[in-house]
């Protein structure tokens, strides 16, 4: 009677033993199955995603991986040195643009328009009610085409001009130096060099704060000049279709008004035909090619610290 009770136990431990492989043979089988879709579906998920970045919401960051550039969309950013950068230009009111500090703000197509090529705090609210403009001091204000106590001083933040009032003050290097260019009709004003002349509100109305050669026809004719650092400096941007600014360099051009704007705070070269289908931007090298083609391609370049780059074929922003 023991014998077939031990007999008994053994054959169900046989044939437990080998149901229980099958099983457990089946399971590594399904778990295999299910590492490799894993890896199927990541991949397919991979490859949707990279289709989609040349799209409406395309992000781009050659140096902060938190960088986006939604320039064409509602929200559009674009910073080549600071993540928390944004430029809303093509967008809504808000726009800004920054080339070198995170804070700065360019709303220069809204109502409140703000720009500083080198001082976070910079405000140029030119084409709103209260416009300031100040390219070396933070502090400066220039409403100019705001209310009857407008201000510019590219040197001192303190300077004074009340152009447009009863008593306008100018003085680019003296806060106390006063202009009452609206009392004699031939008023006549040089800080510098004797032969310097200021008919602003006349024909051929000249301007220069530093170089002799200046001239700022700005209120004149189509051909207006504005050079607050440098004599070859070009401002048409009130005039004909083919303006240019330069804060610093006097080869800049600044055409954003015309038809083949171009915009560079820091680089005489440098080109900008952004509302252009192939358009250059670049911030720190005057080589600097982006051909974003930002009409709608996307197989533009981007590139803020190399000079020069050979556009890629499988570029797909």
């Amino acid at each position: 009677m023991r014998l077939i009770m031990h007999s008994v136990v053994l054959l169900l431990a046989v044939i437990g033993l080998s149901m229980a492989l099958p099983a457990s043979k089946d399971s590594e089988d399904k778990e295999k199955l299910t590492e490799k879709e894993k890896e199927e579906i990541f991949e397919e998920f991979a490859e949707e995603d990279d289709g989609k970045r040349g799209f409406g919401m395309g992000a781009y960051d050659p140096l902060s991986a938190g960088f986006t550039d939604k320039r064409f969309g509602g929200k559009g950013a674009f910073d080549p040195l600071s993540a928390g950068f944004t430029d809303k230009r093509f967008g809504g009111s808000r726009g800004a643009f920054d080339p070198l500090s995170a804070g700065f703000t360019d709303k220069r197509f809204g109502g409140k328009g703000a720009f500083d090529p080198l001082s976070a705090g910079f405000t140029d609210k030119r084409f709103g009610g209260k416009g300031a403009f100040d390219p070396l001091s933070a502090g400066f204000t220039d409403k100019r085409f705001g209310g009857s106590r407008g201000a510019f001083d590219p040197l001192s933040a303190g300077f004074t001009d009340k152009r447009f009032g009863g008593k306008g003050a100018f003085d680019p290097l003296s806060a106390g130096f006063t202009d009452k260019r609206f009392g004699g009709s031939r008023g006549a004003f040089d800080p510098l060099s004797a032969g310097f002349t200021d008919k602003r509100f006349g024909g051929k109305g000249a301007f220069d704060p530093l170089s002799a050669g200046f001239t700022d026809k700005r209120f004149g004719g189509s051909r207006g000049a504005f050079d607050p650092l440098s004599a070859g400096f070009t401002d048409k941007r009130f005039g004909g279709s083919r303006g240019a600014f330069d804060p610093l360099s006097a080869g800049f051009t600044d055409k954003r008004f015309g038809g083949k704007g171009a915009f560079d705070p820091l680089s005489a070269g440098f080109t900008d035909k952004r509302s252009f289908v192939h358009g250059d931007f670049d911030p720190l090298s005057t080589g600097f090619v982006d051909g974003d083609k930002r009409a709608g391609f996307m197989n533009g370049v981007f590139h803020p610290l190399v000079a020069k780059r050979v556009p890629e074929k499988k570029d797909r922003r």
